[in-house]
């Protein structure tokens, strides 16, 4: 077996339907391949579409899904295993190019992952139009270094890794509940002298938050994750803390505008994109402040 895709989710059934119609509807790679659909601790249907579609199905019932995606990766038989998320479609030639992608690398670079494009769907409200505008799900600007504490990863939501390096390295640390985990695991890789290859022409559809609700949430869950992080590396990075001002500057700048770019603003993003930065950025701000506090550590 080459590769094992691998699917977690918890309480989502319309989109596992969406998700493994696109890997069943889409061409095969040359190699053989699998899926595994790993039940989260589902309480409704989500486990009867797995089995509708004939996919490997196995429970993880802590949710987790570093746990999730963990157990998938080893009761895989592939030698890649190819992460890729509830909420995201592929294209039909994904799974095709992202193999022509792997027999592309040369044994030298020792490359550990392949690294896939995520798209935004197209957006019906203006929270995930704001999302795909700000970028938060982009793979490229994962992979782009620049700014502080931030060395280049990739994110599972399409993610191939090599099996065994990753189970040696002992794969996505469920200590990391909240975010950040697939930035520590490509670290780790990294460490060990493994490197990444980006194939944006291997693509998946991601859908995007939808709800004001669903911002904050991400945004908590964000700096949250980024304190969970820091904790974790700040030995590395010989750091004892991790003051970002600018997250305050953004939610005060965006308060301030919202008020006339209701006014004015032509279009719904137009005129709602200010208190978006300002909700975004006190969650974010207050998820940092809230891990730091956990950890006894200065995050803010």
């Amino acid at each position: 077996m080459e590769f094992s895709i691998v699917i977690p989710v918890r309480n989502r059934p319309d989109a596992l339907r969406r998700v493994l119609s696109g890997i069943r509807d889409a061409a095969p790679p040359a190699a053989p391949f699998e899926v595994l659909v790993v039940d989260n601790g589902s309480t409704d249907s989500t486990a009867r579409v797995a089995e509708a579609f004939d996919a490997r199905l196995l429970h993880e019932p802590v949710p987790n899904r570093c746990r999730a995606r963990n157990l998938g990766a080893r009761e895989a038989l592939g030698r890649w295993v190819v992460f890729i998320d509830s909420d995201c479609v592929p294209r039909p030639d994904w799974l095709q190019k992202l193999e022509r992608a792997i027999a592309a690398c040369p044994p030298a670079e020792r490359v550990g992952m392949v690294a896939g494009r995520i798209l935004a769907a197209p957006a019906p409200s203006p929270v995930g139009q704001y999302i795909d505008h700000r970028k938060w799900i982009d793979q490229e600007k994962f992979l782009t270094p620049g700014r502080r504490y931030h060395s280049p990863f990739a994110a599972t939501a399409n993610l191939a890794v090599r099996r065994e390096v990753y189970l040696e390295l002992g794969g996505l640390d469920p200590a990391l509940p909240y975010s950040g985990e697939d930035a520590d695991l490509c670290w780790r890789f990294a460490e060990a002298g493994w490197r990444i290859r980006y194939a944006p022409e291997a693509e998946v559809i991601h859908e995007h938050r939808a709800t004001l609700r669903g911002l904050w949430g991400q945004a908590w869950d964000y700096g949250n994750g980024q304190a969970d992080l820091f904790a974790k590396w700040r030995v590395q990075w010989r750091a004892r803390s991790w003051i970002e001002a600018h997250h305050y500057v953004w939610a005060l700048k965006g308060l301030l505008k919202t008020p006339w770019r209701l006014a004015l603003g032509c279009t719904p993003l137009e005129r709602r994109e200010p208190f978006y930065d300002f909700v975004a950025n006190t969650a974010l701000a207050l998820g940092r402040a809230r891990g730091g506090l956990r950890h006894k550590i200065w995050v803010i």
